[in-house]
């Protein structure tokens, strides 16, 4: 399993560090307003390019690496991310990753301390999809990026963590990744049990607005909607016109 890691770890390495011009030749010598750091136009598109590649491709490395069991390195990257992010100003990406990164911290740390003496963050939810194998779950982490919702994530077993008491718990890679936008708490609320096309669709959450609907059986107004594709291992925003969510307690309980 590690023979791979060295030859990856190089393309990483020059990935990282590439000085590749996406520009093309030509704009070394076309575009030469200087800027007052002394860089020119086609120099600073240059170094935007690499900054946004290199955010980029840190993210996907650490969603790699959790393939591999190798969490802290994950997040290591993961962090770094997220500042590349954050100084190019896409903060939903600085987020997700910063976000993420804090899940996994989290996560290990349940995982090494004694059976129920550790538990994963608050809000947390989530869906078992074929026996298990795959998950779909939300959390909500604390992080210093305000303005957004939480994170969805969709997850497969690698392993598992035996306590020797008849206990275990799993280790869980990482596969897709989607955020969850800042949405009012007092009128709209996160649900896993929703249908899609008028089927209930194990692996879909949707932000519903219960608001006005307290006797309906089902909260047909959606403002976002995101399904499990276990073919692509991915996670698909879809149209909400096709889902509602199930009220369980339709006049109240």
């Amino acid at each position: 399993m590690k023979a791979w890691m060295p030859a990856i770890a190089v393309s990483l390495v020059a990935l990282l560090s590439s000085s590749f011009n996406p520009l093309g030749a030509e704009s070394r010598t076309q575009d030469r307003s200087v800027y007052e750091d002394g860089s020119t136009s086609a120099e600073s598109k240059i170094v935007e390019w690499q900054a946004a590649n290199r955010a980029d491709t840190l993210f996907h490395w650490a969603l790699r690496l959790t393939r591999y069991k190798q969490f802290q390195r994950a997040i290591a990257a993961l962090e770094s991310a997220s500042e590349l992010f954050a100084q190019q100003g896409d903060l939903e990406n600085a987020y997700k990753s910063k976000a993420l990164a804090r899940y996994l911290a989290i996560s290990e740390a349940h995982r090494k301390a004694s059976p129920g003496t550790h538990s994963l963050p608050t809000p947390y939810s989530g869906l078992c999809l074929e026996d298990c194998e795959y998950g779909m779950v939300y959390v909500n982490p604390k992080t210093e990026i305000e303005g957004f919702g939480g994170i969805i994530a969709l997850e497969q077993e690698i392993d598992r963590v035996d306590y020797g008491n008849g206990s275990s718990t799993p280790v869980n890679a990482i596969l897709s990744l989607a955020v969850v936008p800042a949405y009012d708490r007092d009128t709209h609320f996160l649900s896993s049990t929703c249908q899609y096309k008028d089927e209930y669709v194990a692996g879909l959450f949707a932000i519903a607005r219960h608001a006005d609907y307290e006797d309906a059986e089902l909260y047909s107004d959606i403002q976002q909607a995101w399904k499990a594709n276990l073919k692509t291992e991915t996670i698909e925003t879809i149209p909400t016109n096709h889902v509602a969510c199930i009220n369980h307690c339709p006049g109240g309980c």
